[in-house]
């Protein structure tokens, strides 16, 4: 192969070094190593020293020189601004949103050496540059891509043609990949594709980007290709499995996660990825047997602890769950989630006084953040009789939260406080609070009730006219909540009872009966027998 050639051809596969400008994050060039980090594999250099390598980049045949040289002589094919200043070349950064849970491996040398590809020419998995012209043009084109993508990809694609090589495509893709375009890259490693169908790499990145674009079911597509093709690199296998799994194919995704595993047994993504298939098709022993052999070897890999965990409460072993839970308190790793989770476990097992301390650390690194979750835990505690444990988690949320909450934590709290001022007896305060919900949100309908239970349970406190107004005060909120979607059924039981207290006891039984039709229950049937028996005997 003549020497320019094989210069270009390591440019277009991106394994010579810093000749296109490795995505920002990523390595600017996989160093030789030794050993490599934890959960990566380390990538000797495939050729010469890096210095050797520099100065093979740009070393031609004379040969070579006299055919560029003939040809510039014929006039530009390809052409370069006079002047790169100044060039507006929009790029639309396009890419996963919010948290990224491949953010690691995008910058990883792994990655870096599945994207960019190694040394060595594939006759049948990569179109073949043979134009003098294309060649002189991709020499001019090297130095401009590892100092500036940005520019690079402009000059490229005022060149590009519908007949230009593939490679020119897919080099464009890899600097929009750079860019952080992923649409765009997409696109033009699909034009690639479409060129030369065969196109392994091509394959491959297109998967890359796509997958990067949170368009899983997608990119499974190039990856499988990729790996038809030819290609058995770990990641490609990882990604594909993270794909099948996602989209709820789980074997073929525990089989591309084994593969993965197989070439590079270590890294942590692809067990983990592994583990999750296997949880989500109830392979819970042996999910469990893959954790046990990371934390061997890794005992402070909190996520193997969390996900641990997990597998035991899928497993019906809470106890063994929440030691891990605690192991990672232990490590001052334990996050809000994790708190949480491990309080539930303690409520679950009636032990009120282990899960308390655990909601109480949760809700101080939480803040206003989870203050939802901080209320769950506070109405399980209230629901279980720790009326003062939950008093006490109450408080910290809202001491914790400040006045940072939303408007929706706000109210839930507004109304627990309101139970645990009944609970205490304080029957003027906890209607106070709720009435500022059903002021802010007249379609409440549990403050209407909890109102509506109020009056009702205090009518017998009052002289007749006081009762009368307590049970018309009821009456109305039950009413309310009567019409209010998800409390029908609640609201007419109570107006039932309020039609008791005043006797009225076919409308009672008729309250109770459409109540039943709506949500049958056990206890609302014997209340309604319990009524049409008192019917009877009162002679009505």
């Amino acid at each position: 192969m003549k020497p320019l050639r094989f210069l270009i051809l390591i440019l277009l596969l991106g394994a010579a070094g810093n000749l296109v400008a490795a995505p920002k994050g990523f390595p600017a060039k996989v160093a030789p190593a030794t050993s490599a980090p934890s959960g990566t594999t380390s990538v000797a250099p495939d050729a010469e020293s890096d210095d050797e390598e520099k100065k093979s980049w740009f070393r031609f045949g004379k040969k070579d020189e006299e055919a560029i040289a003939a040809e510039a002589a014929k006039g530009p094919v390809f052409h370069f601004p006079k002047s790169l200043d100044g060039i507006d070349f929009p790029v639309s950064p396009t890419g996963s949103v919010g948290s990224d849970p491949w953010k690691q491996l995008w910058g990883s040398a792994d990655f870096q050496r599945a994207f960019m590809g190694r040394y060595g020419f594939h006759p049948n998995v990569e179109p073949e540059l043979t134009d003098t012209n294309e060649l002189a043009f991709m020499r001019e084109l090297a130095p401009l891509m590892a100092e500036d993508a940005k520019v690079a990809a402009y000059v490229l694609k005022t060149n590009l043609t519908a007949k230009s090589n593939p490679q020119f495509d897919f080099t464009l893709g890899s600097l929009y990949f750079q860019l952080g375009d992923m649409e765009s890259a997409a696109r033009h490693y699909q034009t690639a594709i479409d060129k030369f169908p065969d196109f392994r790499r091509a394959q491959k990145n297109l998967g890359f980007s796509l997958l990067k674009l949170n368009k899983f079911d997608e990119a499974a597509g190039p990856l499988a290709k990729a790996i038809e093709l030819g290609d058995r690199d770990s990641t490609t296998f990882g990604l594909l499995g993270f794909c099948h799994m996602n989209g709820g194919r789980y074997i073929p995704a525990e089989a591309a996660y084994r593969q993965a595993i197989l070439f590079q047994p270590e890294n942590k993504d692809w067990r983990m990825g592994l583990v999750k298939v296997l949880v989500s098709q109830e392979k819970l022993e042996e999910a469990n047997r893959l954790v046990d052999e990371v934390l061997m070897k890794n005992p402070e890999a909190v996520d193997m602890w969390e996900l641990q965990a997990g597998i035991f409460a899928r497993m019906e072993k809470p106890a063994l769950a929440a030691v891990n839970y605690e192991i990672v308190r232990k490590l001052g790793k334990a996050d809000p989630a994790t708190l949480f989770s491990l309080g539930d476990i303690y409520m679950a097992q009636d032990a009120k006084d282990l899960a308390l301390p655990v909601y109480l650390d949760a809700i101080s690194q939480a803040g206003a953040g989870d203050a939802e979750r901080g209320i769950r835990a506070a109405k399980i505690l209230h629901s279980r009789g720790a009326k003062d444990e939950a008093k006490k988690l109450v408080a910290k949320i809202r001491a914790a939260a400040g006045d940072q909450l939303k408007s929706d934590d706000d109210l839930e709290l507004l109304k627990l406080e309101s139970k645990v001022a009944i609970a205490e007896g304080d029957n003027t305060k906890a209607v106070g609070l709720l009435a500022r919900v059903v002021e802010r949100n007249p379609l409440d309908g549990e403050a209407l009730i909890m109102i509506g239970d109020h009056f009702l349970k205090n009518a017998d406190a009052q002289d007749a006219d006081g009762k009368i107004d307590h049970l018309a005060k009821a009456e109305h909120r039950f009413d309310l909540a009567s019409k209010i979607a998800g409390f029908e059924a609640d609201a007419l039981v109570k107006l039932a009872q309020v039609r008791v207290k005043r006797e009225k006891f076919d409308d009672a039984i008729a309250l109770l009966n459409k109540a039943q039709k709506l949500q049958p229950r056990d206890s609302v049937q014997r209340y309604l027998e319990a009524i049409e028996r008192l019917r009877r005997t009162a002679g009505v």
